[in-house]
């Protein structure tokens, strides 16, 4: 285990058209200790993130960082200059990857034990993403066509059973992520009469492929999805030479303007809090995590449900449900929040909510307070739901069982009793 401390410094969003346009990130920069390269793969909703790098015991080694600390990795007796590669990894904390022994061979790491994932006849194989249900994406090579063409697959691994991820009429397709909805993002290779072969993203959802490009690019990989269906990756601008780190959500595309000297940086995995792991791209390559500031929205005047669900797609984490009587407010409504409307925050902040209980039980006139005027009407309802026999029992039926008994009593008496109701 070793600790580094990172070099943290601040960048902006630029957008092309997008509805994170007020987002700003903070970039960490990541180097494993005495490496001379290191790439971050994978991030999970903990903020534990994968990858690679060189300069450990063999050529290549895979990392994991969390809470800043390194631990290494190598698929056991390992000796070939390919080393270990990790590359994705689910909040249970199992990594996929793939290690050299003259070929590549996919593997999974999960409570510290190593198993091979080897797609049913390929020679080669890359694990690239793993979500919760243990569902596994990647690429496989399977020789060469007639026409001595590589042929290579996405593929899928979910409960033992491998089922091939082919866009149609690609020359190509490599599947690089999977979220928990079983959505799965690559990209793949097909032929332009225009531009020859260009390499565009997709999205497979459904049993349905979607396929996608940046505008303006000829080159497009998408490699990493998160639960909110937001894909990262690469692309190419045609016209200016360069490649760029991007982030895709709604259906619109932003480009991270990362530091300068980022030559061509990569956005390889994004978490549910809009985390985004990649590289620069440069000679010597450091990975980096941008971690969103984000302007706390109100969720005041909503549904409870409707809050948490607000506060997760705002890239925020639900905090702590308190309660709190309120005539003014209905039952399941929102009353305050912490951090307040507009404080700015990091992605992953816990938002503490405060939702209304409605009335007192013992506040019948809903005059905000519980007093002798309660009291009366309590035991005007008593008195009228006896008179009756059982029929008109509505005023006095606390609980909602329809009918008035000792545990109604008992409901009101500790509600005066309660410090939570404004008795007076």
């Amino acid at each position: 285990m070793r600790k580094r401390i990172f070099l943290c410094i601040c960048f902006s969003l630029f957008v092309l058209t997008s509805a994170f346009a007020a987002t700003s990130y903070n970039i960490t920069l990541i180097d494993v200790p005495n490496s001379t390269l290191t790439i971050a793969s994978g991030i999970n909703n903990l903020g534990q993130i994968v990858g690679s790098y060189d300069g450990g015991p063999h050529n290549g080694d895979g990392f994991l960082l969390t809470n800043n600390t390194f631990s290494t990795f190598s698929m056991p007796g390992n000796t070939t200059i390919d080393g270990t590669g990790g590359y994705g990894i689910n909040d249970l904390g199992q990594i996929v990857g793939w290690y050299g022994y003259g070929t590549n061979q996919s593997f999974l790491l999960s409570g510290g034990s190593y198993s091979n994932i080897s797609p049913p006849g390929a020679t080669d194989s890359y694990a690239y993403g793993i979500n919760d249900l243990s569902q596994i994406v990647g690429t496989a090579h399977y020789g060469v066509d007639a026409n001595n063409n590589a042929i290579v697959r996405g593929f899928l691994l979910s409960s033992g059973t491998y089922t091939n991820i082919d866009v149609p009429g690609s020359i190509v397709t490599y599947a690089t992520g999977i979220n928990n909805l079983g959505q799965i993002v690559g990209y793949y290779e097909s032929f332009d009469p225009q531009y020859g072969n260009v390499i565009s993203g997709f999205l497979f959802s459904g049993g349905t492929f979607t396929t996608f490009n940046v505008p303006g690019a000829v080159y497009t990989y998408a490699l990493g999805i998160n639960n909110l269906g937001q894909i990262v990756g690469q692309y190419f601008n045609g016209t200016n030479g360069t490649y760029s780190a991007f982030l895709l959500s709604g259906g619109t595309f932003t480009t991270l303007n990362l530091p300068p000297d980022f030559s061509e940086p990569t956005a390889s995995g994004i978490n549910d809090f809009g985390q985004i792991v990649g590289d620069n791209g440069n000679w010597v390559r450091q990975g980096f995590l941008a971690t969103p500031i984000i302007s706390v929205p109100s969720f005041v005047g909503l549904l409870d449900t409707d809050a948490e669900k607000a506060i997760t797609g705002a890239w925020l984490k639900v905090g702590a449900i308190n309660s709190a009587y309120n005539c003014n407010i209905p039952s399941g409504v929102v009353i305050s929040q912490n951090p307040a409307a507009g404080t700015a925050v990091s992605g992953g902040t816990p938002v503490t909510l405060t939702v209304s209980l409605g009335c007192c039980p013992c506040d019948l006139n809903h005059d905000g307070k519980c007093n002798l005027k309660d009291d009366i009407l309590f035991s005007e309802a008593l008195l009228k739901c006896l008179l009756s026999k059982g029929k008109n029992c509505s005023a006095c039926d606390l609980n909602g069982d329809g009918k008035c008994d000792q545990t109604d009593i008992n409901i009101y008496l500790n509600s005066m009793k309660s410090g939570n109701c404004p008795c007076k």
